[in-house]
């Protein structure tokens, strides 16, 4: 699935060849990111604190009460239950319920989150602007900042494992990490355009993309 404008939801069935859109009105809000644990049970996430969410693979969703109004950038479950989100005002949020209620976690910061992603129940990471990277161990607990060794925004992070991780953003700029976040080093993405994703299906192979359709 892929998300965008307008409470827009794309669904593909054939790789990526052929694109439908699904009507999800009334949600004709801003979605940013979306996340399917399953193939069945997926979330969306966007502007004014939206939340959709779906049980039938995208056939129908459902808006839930997210309980915030700042703009959620970016969502993802790591089972079918719990799932984590984070906003452009500093918050996370996590749901234990399939998203039928959200708590608020405490990030210590105020900074726009841009990327959440969990390599574990319990371990993940947050990225976000001024290089910020944030890494928990306890299931949202507790979030300890890291040190990233930039001051790019950060937009998106991936792991392909659990001790190996990327995260990109603007100006180019790529991070690694074979530590599982301890100790972060700079790449050589070969670009000085702003990077919004990242995808690794393994430590060795992994793909970018950018503004102006750069891949």
């Amino acid at each position: 699935h892929a998300v965008g404008e307008n409470g827009l939801i794309l669904k593909t069935i054939d790789a990526g060849a052929n694109w439908t859109p699904i009507t999800t009105a009334p949600f004709y809000t801003r979605l940013n990111d979306a996340s399917f644990p399953s193939p069945c049970v997926g979330y969306a996430v966007g502007d004014q604190g939206r939340v959709l969410s779906t049980t039938n693979g995208g056939a129908t969703w459902s808006l839930g009460a997210s309980g915030v109004t700042e703009n959620l950038q970016s969502v993802h479950f790591s089972t079918d239950a719990v799932g984590y989100a984070v906003s452009n005002a500093g918050t996370i949020l996590k749901t234990t319920n399939g998203g039928t209620t959200w708590t608020s976690q405490n990030s210590g910061l105020t900074t726009a989150l841009n990327a959440v992603f969990f390599t574990h129940q319990d371990t993940g990471y947050v990225v976000g602007n001024g290089g910020t990277i944030l890494k928990t161990v306890d299931g949202g607990a507790n979030w300890i900042l890291q040190v990233s060794g930039v001051t790019q925004n950060l937009t998106s992070v991936h792991f392909a494992d659990a001790n190996t991780g990327f995260a990109v953003g603007s100006s180019g700029r790529v991070l690694r990490t074979l530590d599982g976040g301890t100790t972060w080093t700079i790449q050589f993405s070969g670009t000085t355009l702003d990077l919004r994703s990242v995808y690794f299906a393994d430590p060795d192979t992994g793909y970018l993309s950018g503004v102006s359709g750069h891949i």
